[in-house]
């Protein structure tokens, strides 16, 4: 089992920060505005965090059905090799 909050994560706009919350209101990160002229950046960096939930649940798909189609292409090697660090950097 996973030891992230669940998504799926949401923006929210704060007073002084971009937020970011669970389904369920508990809280993931904030974004602070502590830097001008990086209004476009932070909401990018926000949006990357929000989806990262179904990110890794769609990298955990696709390195099932990598690892079902069985390794006897190079290629499939490869992505399957990237698919499982990515995962690994993901969940510790």
């Amino acid at each position: 089992m996973s030891k992230h909050t669940p998504g799926p994560w949401h923006i929210v706009n704060l007073k002084d920060a971009i937020g970011i919350y669970s389904a369920d209101g508990r809280f993931v990160a904030r974004i602070p505005n502590s830097f001008e002229g990086a209004e476009d950046r932070r909401r990018a960096d926000a949006a990357l965090m929000c989806a990262a939930p179904d990110m890794l649940a769609a990298l955990e798909a696709c390195e099932l059905r990598l690892t079902r189609l069985g390794q006897d292409s190079q290629k499939v090697t490869a992505e399957l090799k990237r698919a499982r660090a990515a995962i690994a950097k993901a969940t510790g």
